[in-house]
């Protein structure tokens, strides 16, 4: 489930959404960092699936890891 996300409060309704997150592969980097490539329904926040913003996504990658994690950098590979 994810709150909309801090950073789009502003322009976006403050609601509770169901995304589904439907693949998912890992390859790593170095000690700290990985590559992960998502496919998701739409409309899901990837920033915020890796972050958990403020617990406002749930699962997180950073509640799994049990570690804060961030996006460093973010490619969209296909839409549709």
């Amino acid at each position: 489930k994810q709150r909309t996300p801090q950073r789009v409060s502003h322009r976006r309704a403050d609601k509770v959404r169901e995304r589904e997150v439907k693949e998912v592969s890992t390859n790593l980097i170095n000690s700290n960092t990985f590559e992960m490539i998502v496919k998701t329904q739409g409309g899901l926040y990837i920033k915020e699936l890796i972050s958990s913003d403020n617990s406002r996504t749930n699962p997180s990658v950073s509640q799994i890891l049990n570690t804060k994690s961030i996006c460093k950098e973010l490619d969209v590979i296909e839409v549709g």
